[in-house]
């Protein structure tokens, strides 16, 4: 179970690294933020996908501990 843990944090990791280099390629190929609110939907969405993530993982470490 601790191996599964171990990789859905490190999972979760990369994702970020990859989406933080998306966002400096294109902050640096068009000079410009995205804006304030395009931004802001981009994060909300980002943070239910992570919800969605975490509540999987809790289902999965429920059923394993049965």
């Amino acid at each position: 179970m601790k191996n599964k843990m171990t990789r859905n944090v490190i999972l979760m990791a990369v994702v970020t690294v990859i989406m933080a280099v998306a966002l400096s390629l294109y902050i640096q190929n068009t000079g410009t933020v995205p804006a304030a609110d395009n931004a802001a939907k981009a994060v909300g969405k980002q943070i239910g996908r992570m919800g969605k993530m975490f509540s999987l993982f809790k289902d999965e470490f429920d059923k394993a501990s049965k």
